[in-house]
């Protein structure tokens, strides 16, 4: 379940990857978890080993590493001599690369672990919901998307108004020194705007995501892709509740 083409086929090369997983009966294609979190990271650590997407623990694979160098190359700094330097960079990046490579594998584990001991599963769902052809889903995909690019523009344009009206704002009072509890109260303002926008865009982009009937009847999460794209999820299964909601055609 942690792979899925956008024909809703499985994927030879993930199967190949969780072969000896799948063997040993930890983790199985109709594995789903009652936190989004861990669907997340089932599907982000199944893509990653699978190479299949560029992923965050991939990113995690450079910069601890990156970091291990710096910190190395900077321990050995106060000793000015350079042949200390490289060695200490090069220790240093051993460190980061033993500390981050294993890390996919290590959580891969873990969600085994859970799979195994039948933690945080999913209860089955029995009630019946609608279940929409492949054609249907991918013609709703695209109307998402054009009406999300739509949305977008206007999300931008929001924003960099109230950008530059802030800054006018902060301009006009470094120029009338107010006193310090109007400062306070306006900096809280200006914090309370900007969480304000970043709730009511996800809000905006949720029901823009119901509005085009591309929300799970059964666990109201929006229907994606083991990747998170508008995507026909594998066998037709919502990723978040494995209820049954495309028709996917097997051959």
């Amino acid at each position: 379940m942690l792979l899925r083409s956008e024909e809703g086929l499985p994927e030879t090369g993930w199967q190949n990857k969780v072969a000896s997983v799948k063997r040993d009966g930890q983790l199985t294609q109709t594995t789903f978890f009652k936190y989004a979190f861990l669907n997340g990271l089932r599907d982000e650590v199944g893509l990653t080993l699978a190479f299949r997407k560029i992923t965050f623990f991939h990113f995690l694979c450079l910069v601890i590493p990156a970091a291990g160098l710096g910190a190395g190359s900077a321990w050995e700094a106060h000793t000015h001599n350079f042949l200390r330097e490289i060695i200490g960079g090069l220790i240093g990046l051993v460190i980061g690369i033993a500390i981050s490579w294993p890390l996919p594998k290590l959580f891969w584990n873990i969600v085994c672990i859970f799979v195994r001991k039948g933690w945080f599963l999913q209860p089955k769902i029995s009630k019946d919901v609608p279940v929409i052809t492949c054609d249907e889903f991918i013609a709703r995909s695209k109307a998402l998307r054009q009406e999300g690019r739509r949305q977008f523009l206007i999300w931008i344009f929001i924003l960099i108004a109230g950008a530059l009206g802030i800054s006018r704002l902060c301009f006009y009072m470094d120029k009338v020194k107010p006193q310090i509890w109007i400062q306070i109260l306006v900096g809280i303002g200006i914090f309370l705007s900007f969480i304000s926008f970043f709730v009511l865009r996800s809000r905006a982009g949720k029901r823009l995501v119901k509005k085009n009937g591309l929300q799970c009847p059964a666990c109201g999460r929006e229907i994606t892709d083991a990747a998170g794209l508008s995507r026909i999820p594998y066998q037709g299964l919502c990723k978040h509740c494995g209820t049954k909601i495309v028709e996917v055609k097997t051959q």
